[in-house]
């Protein structure tokens, strides 16, 4: 339905039809479904903060990741350089890491000879959220 006064705008009237959903469904995922919700998958994390390293692994290994870390964008660089192919499925990178930042270390991986290298994904991590940072 729609209603329209020259001068003072329009109204819109729209029916959606939708089926409420049941109890079970609205509940999501269960403890044990999140638990395993990274079961075989297989991460490098490139940070320098011990603290952030140590967080993230606990939260990613009680999800069933398995995962490997570098302190800083060169080791991570080397780590899956000298890697089997398909070890990794996906890299957390953080930004800013001392001796090869994550932005190069990327570039790196991008360039690097193995097919695999511009496929993976590659995640960024960064502390800088706020719009100072970004400037």
């Amino acid at each position: 339905m729609m209603q329209t006064r020259q001068g003072e705008g329009s109204t819109f009237a729209v029916t959606i039809p939708f089926e409420i959903a049941s109890e079970k469904e609205g509940k999501g995922d269960s403890e044990e479904e999140k638990k395993e919700s990274l079961k075989g998958i297989h991460l490098l994390l490139a940070e320098d903060n011990e603290l952030n390293v140590e967080v993230a692994r606990e939260l990613l290994e009680e999800r069933g990741a398995v995962v490997s870390t570098a302190a800083d964008g060169q080791e991570a660089v080397r780590m899956f350089e000298e890697s089997p192919e398909g070890t990794y499925d996906v890299i957390l990178m953080d930004v800013m890491m001392p001796v090869t930042d994550g932005l190069e270390a990327t570039r790196k991986i991008r360039a690097s000879q193995r097919e695999e290298g511009r496929k993976i994904p590659i995640i960024a991590l960064t502390a800088n959220a706020f719009r100072e940072d970004m400037e």
